[in-house]
């Protein structure tokens, strides 16, 4: 069941990206995607693997499919929110989208949970919450950065 559902969200994630009207270049995109996947690994592999606050299933199936939420669809939501963060900057929409992104991260987690794809040892909602949002503010902060470089350069060029 866990690796059908995560195929399935895997596939509506990469379906939405690819349709969706995007703001930010195929660059910044990139930027994001890699970003993010860089740090959601390695930070689940400090939170399963050496502090072992989650135990994660060793079946094959539910542990692609904890793959699949890790490398794929996580990095793909951020990638979709921050395409929505530049559509609309006020300060509001920001907040909104991204409260929607934590809401569905969660749910996400909360659903792998009940699948038995992870068992909560030290570790609950209210810390990935947390670590969602963490993950969030950090992101923007290094894309903001990274925006900021990409006019400089191309200023120079000019």
């Amino acid at each position: 069941m866990g690796f059908s559902f995560f195929v399935f969200l895997s596939f509506l994630s990469i379906t939405l990206f690819v349709t969706m009207r995007k703001s930010l270049s195929i660059v910044e995109n990139t930027f994001v995607y890699l970003l993010v996947l860089i740090i959601n690994i390695n930070a689940t592999w400090i939170i399963n693997e050496e502090l072992k606050l989650i135990v994660v299933t060793e079946e094959t199936a539910s542990y692609v499919g904890f793959l699949l939420e890790r490398s794929l669809i996580i990095p793909i939501l951020f990638v979709i929110t921050f395409n929505y963060f530049y559509r609309n900057i006020t300060p509001r929409a920001i907040m909104i989208t991204g409260f929607i992104l934590l809401i569905f991260t969660l749910l996400l987690r909360k659903f792998s949970n009940m699948l038995n794809i992870y068992h909560y040892r030290q570790w609950n909602l209210f810390y990935e919450a947390l670590y969602i949002l963490g993950l969030l503010l950090i992101i923007f902060v290094l894309h903001k950065g990274f925006r900021r470089l990409m006019r400089k350069e191309k200023g120079e060029f000019l």
